[in-house]
């Protein structure tokens, strides 16, 4: 759209052609936990920092000319290793804008729900079936709820000594880490 209005942004001036680009910047965080005195402060400063990172890719239009697209990676500090080509948008995560709302609920398709592992059969106590055989879990095909049990059921057992576990995106369901945070403020009391 900004390309359609190029001649509007800059009046008088010739237009020849314009390319789309994309920067992404090394988003790494350097914090020393122990020196840091106060660690939110020392986070709110490297997220603040990160938009000023070293650039680490660029992603650039097909069609650029092979001048502007050397001219980028100057300016960038940039190699030939670290340019992606695209033929198509550079960032399509963005036309979700359109899809999401209530707007047009007809043209959707229906929410797909997981269905429970067939391995459960009728038991609810994940650690009898685990007992009697291997399980397991084809996900997104089978409902996650299987794994938000068998953490709530880990968190409430006496007799489980660790629970270990990588986090990436908890998203807006809390039982996980409710169920975690519960079991360990078992253990402090």
């Amino acid at each position: 759209m900004i390309g359609h209005f190029l001649p509007d942004l800059f009046p008088g001036t010739k237009i020849l052609d314009h390319w789309h680009f994309r920067i992404t910047r090394n988003s790494e965080l350097y914090i020393d936990e122990e020196e840091a005195a106060n660690l939110l402060k020392a986070v709110e400063n490297e997220l603040h920092n990160r938009r000023k990172g070293d650039a680490v890719r660029l992603e650039i239009d097909l069609n650029c000319p092979p001048d502007i697209r050397n001219a980028l990676l100057g300016t960038f500090r940039l190699t030939e290793e670290d340019l992606y080509l695209i033929d198509g948008p550079l960032n399509p995560t963005q036309l979700m804008a359109i899809y999401e709302g209530e707007h047009l609920p007809e043209l959707r398709d229906p929410a797909f729900t997981g269905r429970v592992s067939s391995s459960l059969g009728d038991s609810v106590r994940l650690f009898d079936v685990i007992g009697q055989h291997d399980l397991l879990l084809h996900h997104p095909y089978e409902s996650f709820e299987t794994v938000v049990m068998f953490l709530e059921q880990a968190a409430a057992d006496p007799n489980v000594l660790a629970i270990k576990q990588t986090l990436y995106r908890t998203g807006g369901d809390r039982r996980i880490v409710g169920a975690l945070m519960e079991r360990c403020a078992g253990e402090s009391r």
